[in-house]
């Protein structure tokens, strides 16, 4: 009898959840700055009906998902491939989830599942469209770079500001085809932090389980890592172009890590003083948009090693 009460609750909830996940897609799609964002709650359905409906439900409403939003990407496309990649983190951070792990395997264990699903695409689209791998990553590159400048001036940005960034349109295009892997790693890494965070009260208010992961707001980067900063940021000042490019991806990486401890210490600080929930959403989101305090609060997770913000 509860085999087909499940069974009946998934034929009702499957079309739910692909309308959902679709939904969101296609605002991803449609709006290009509030897309952007919306973009990433897309792994948030797939992660609730993973852990509501399991593996074989959720299979089923993600194969859905990407059927109807074939249609709004129109077929075979980089943002069908985007959309994969973050209906995959959902899943990944479900199975996770339910294998018990830990807050720092559950965001291993979905890097390393998203890193060999991209492996996947870029393999199959490479076949389709018939070119090599660099060549579809650097068209896409630069599609998405002319893209951002079109918007540019849709929003009226100044015409010297529009030709400045026009003339280095090639050197950004050069840079970001060499840290590609890390700025994915790294994209990879905070979406699945962002997720755990967002998903955290929708689980405790259905009844769902959620691992105890303990006071995010005490978690420390591990300290032997500062070693491996150390060694990145030499590595950039050696005339050498291979090192420079892999200490360059590794410093984005541990910028990341060091990122989530510094948001953490934040974290501390602002439940400390008993800041509102309203405060709290306007200054992570100032951090977040900020380049200057997002570089503060790395720094912040950085040099906590030594000074133990959390102490002081």
């Amino acid at each position: 009898m509860p085999q087909i009460e499940e069974l009946n609750l998934s034929k009702r909830e499957i079309p739910s959840g692909i309308i959902i996940t679709v939904l969101l897609f296609a605002v991803s799609i449609y709006l290009p700055i509030l897309g952007f964002i919306i973009s990433f709650l897309i792994p948030l359905p797939i992660l609730y009906y993973r852990s509501k409906l399991g593996r074989n439900a959720v299979i089923l409403i993600s194969i859905g998902s990407i059927f109807i939003g074939s249609f709004f990407s129109g077929g075979v496309s980089a943002d069908i491939g985007f959309f994969i990649v973050l209906m995959a983190i959902g899943f990944s951070i479900g199975e996770a989830i339910d294998k018990k792990f830990s807050i720092e395997k559950t965001i291993g264990y979905a890097c390393l599942t998203i890193i060999l699903l991209v492996i996947a695409i870029l393999v199959l689209y490479s076949g389709i469209f018939n070119k090599d791998i660099v060549t579809l990553i650097s068209e896409h590159i630069e599609q998405n770079l002319k893209l951002t400048l079109v918007m540019y001036k849709g929003m009226g940005m100044p015409q010297e500001h529009i030709d400045l960034l026009s003339n280095s349109l090639d050197k950004i295009q050069y840079i970001l085809l060499r840290i590609i892997p890390a700025l994915f790693i790294a994209s990879t890494c905070l979406v699945t932090w962002l997720s755990l965070i967002l998903i955290k009260p929708i689980f405790l208010k259905k009844g769902l389980y959620y691992p105890e992961f303990g006071e995010l707001k005490s978690w420390k980067a591990p300290e032997q890592i500062i070693w491996v900063l150390i060694g990145c940021g030499v590595s950039l000042i050696i005339p050498e172009l291979f090192l420079n490019i892999l200490g360059l991806n590794g410093l984005i990486v541990l910028f990341t890590i060091y990122f989530f401890q510094g948001i953490a210490i934040v974290s501390f600080y602002f439940d400390k003083h008993k800041f509102p929930i309203l405060l709290k959403v306007i200054l992570y989101s100032f951090i977040v948009i900020n380049h200057l305090l997002l570089l503060f609060v790395i720094g912040v997770g950085i040099f906590d090693m030594w000074l133990n913000f959390r102490k002081i």
